[in-house]
């Protein structure tokens, strides 16, 4: 069963001011088709969707591109949505609080990935370990990211290892206004940040690029194996963007 579909936009609306005639128009017909297939054949419009994100992204590194950046990337938006919610409707989750934490951030998660080349389903994994499903989340902080946030930062107990040895201190963590802003800051400092250069590298092999965060991003001995196995345990993988779907 597919669920949470949003439904396409009709032609009269624009999309960050596109007319039904302008540059944008091929694209708007082709989302609404993806739309309509999603309802009937997910894998179609899944295939239908990874090509037209495919051109959009190309199409980002083209000055002369007659779409204008915020209309494409408003495009890329709509169609990244509705990726994510046939992925939804096939991902291994029940329904329940697991599922509802997953729709709540997999939207923030895929555009990561494809405009930044961050794994949504590390992203995913990610804020799943690092907040026990969102349970522990202060200051909506889903990634344990230390330091000052837009919304200032918490106080918190913390456990570390140091030399193989498991230690517990105090530490302060990023405090955010919302979720989407936790998200945004995931993505820049793992897609910007020195250390993370070799997970960028391998950012097409989810093992690689888990195995990279460990020791950087987390000192867990086990860090990796945790990610990966919430990825597989949950079929996170169905989010990510291409060229790691696993619909081509």
């Amino acid at each position: 069963m597919i669920h949470d579909i949003p439904q396409a936009s009709p032609h009269e609306v624009g999309v960050a001011g596109m007319s039904q005639r302008g540059p944008g128009a091929l694209v708007r017909t082709r989302l609404d088709r993806a739309a309509a297939l999603a309802a009937t054949d997910a894998n179609a419009a899944l295939t239908n969707l990874d090509a037209l994100l495919h051109e959009l992204h190309a199409r980002r590194s083209n000055a002369a591109d007659p779409l204008e950046t915020d209309t494409r990337d408003a495009l890329a938006r709509e169609a990244l949505d509705l990726r994510t919610g046939v992925a939804l409707g096939d991902a291994a989750l029940k329904t329940g609080f697991r599922r509802d934490f997953v729709a709540s951030i997999a939207r923030g998660a895929v555009w990561s990935d494809w405009a930044h080349g961050v794994p949504a389903s590390v992203t995913i994994a990610q804020a799943i370990l690092e907040s026990s499903w969102g349970k522990s989340a202060p200051g909506f902080n889903l990634f344990g990211l230390k330091g000052e946030g837009p919304a200032g930062s918490t106080k918190r107990r913390v456990v570390e290892y140091r030399g193989g040895k498991r230690k517990i201190r105090t530490a302060h963590f990023r405090a955010y206004t919302h979720v989407d802003e936790a998200l945004a800051d995931h993505a820049r400092i793992l897609a910007n940040g020195r250390q993370y250069a070799r997970a960028r590298a391998v950012n097409e092999d989810l093992a690689r690029y888990a195995q990279a965060l460990q020791g950087t991003y987390a000192t867990d001995p086990r860090y990796a194996d945790k990610l990966t196995a919430m990825i597989e345990r949950y079929g996170l993988a169905r989010f990510d963007w291409n060229p790691r779907s696993p619909w081509l």
